[in-house]
C-alpha cells in the first residue's frame, strides 16, 4: 500500500524538481521561479483545505490564501485552485497564461 508523502517532503520534491530542471541555482528557485512561486500557495493552501477543521480559523487563512493566491496570478499568470490534487514534483517551466482546474 503506498501512503502519501508529506506536507515538506512533497515540496521539497517540487522544489528539487525546479532545481534539477532549471539548472539554476538553490536560491534563485525560491526567490525568482514564478512556478514555484504558484505552486507553493497552492500547496499551503491545500494543506490548510484538507486538514484545518476549525471552521473561523480554515476561513481565516484561506482568505489569506486567496489573496496571495490573487497576487501570484496577477504577477506570473499562473492559477491553481487549493480544491485539486497535484501530486508531487510538479515542475511549471513558464510563466504565463495557465489555469488548471480539478
Amino acid at each position: 500500500m503506498e501512503t502519501k508523502p508529506g506536507f515538506f517532503s512533497v515540496i521539497y520534491r517540487d522544489y528539487r524538481r525546479f532545481i534539477v530542471s532549471d539548472h539554476v541555482h538553490p536560491l534563485y528557485v525560491l526567490f525568482f521561479t514564478q512556478g514555484f512561486s504558484a505552486l507553493l500557495n497552492y500547496r499551503v493552501a491545500h494543506w490548510i483545505y484538507l486538514f484545518i477543521k476549525i471552521p473561523v480559523l480554515r476561513q481565516s487563512l484561506l482568505v489569506l490564501m486567496f489573496l496571495w493566491r490573487k497576487l501570484v496570478a496577477v504577477t506570473t499568470g499562473i492559477y491553481l485552485p487549493w480544491t485539486m490534487e497535484i501530486g508531487p514534483g510538479l515542475h511549471i517551466s513558464h510563466f504565463g497564461p495557465l489555469i488548471i482546474n480539478p
